[in-house]
């Protein structure tokens, strides 16, 4: 957002803040149709560089290559279509569970409960994605995959967000940010704090208690420790 003389950017989920001196900038350019510009400008080159990837793929595709491979390619095509068509993504990424489980290929078929999940939650089926994301957290644990249990529940968290259910977000949250501790990942300890925080923020707002607020800077003043 616009702020005096100069722009800020933050990042709401991942706490970040960047600020640049731009004097008059509001007075030179006009905000709005910037936005949209840009927005228009990255959307047609992630669209552009998407079409070409998913060619490239399904190319591969055609090679006639062995099972986890093929496996592999369905995912990558399932996450190339997210964004650009959730069927043919949704089409992908069963094919990748169907196949993952005729092996047991845990690894395959755990992206593809994710991007399943991910699919339904972008349609508003909240209790889908649970239900997906719920399995890719059983089968990561029971891999003991603690990189990937950790995203699972960070995602877990995010839909429960969604659903405004912070108390379990929150829950969700502080189990990933013990195993990204653990792992010693920095980045995603600060991701994991930054919602904490942002949460307890939401529930001070829902409560009107300032207590909340000052537990949530809190979390903020020890994210930028880890910096």
């Amino acid at each position: 957002y616009y702020e005096g003389e100069g722009l800020v950017v933050i990042d709401r989920d991942f706490f970040c803040v960047m600020s640049f001196d731009l004097p008059n900038f509001a007075d030179i350019f006009d905000m709005k149709k910037i936005q949209v510009v840009f927005l228009f400008f990255v959307f047609f080159q992630s669209s552009l560089f998407s079409s070409t990837k998913i060619d490239s793929l399904l190319a591969l595709l055609n090679t006639n290559p062995g099972e986890k491979e093929q496996i592999d390619l369905f995912n990558d095509l399932a996450e190339e279509y997210i964004h650009l068509d959730n069927n043919r993504s949704l089409e992908f990424a069963l094919k990748a569970i169907d196949a993952s489980g005729q092996i047991g290929y845990s690894e395959g078929l755990l992206d593809a409960y994710n991007i399943v999940a991910t699919n339904e939650r972008n349609r508003g089926n909240y209790s889908s994605a649970l239900e997906y994301l719920k399995k890719a957290l059983v089968l990561s644990q029971s891999i003991t995959d603690k990189t990937r249990t950790a995203d699972c529940l960070i995602s877990i968290g995010d839909v429960y967000t969604t659903l405004k259910n912070y108390s379990k977000s929150i829950s969700h949250y502080e189990q990933a940010y013990e195993l990204y501790h653990n792992n010693k990942d920095k980045i995603n300890e600060i991701t994991s704090l930054s919602r904490i925080g942002n949460r307890n923020m939401d529930i001070g707002k829902q409560l009107n208690d300032t207590s909340y607020f000052v537990k949530a800077i809190d979390i903020y003043e020890n994210a930028k420790k880890q910096v």
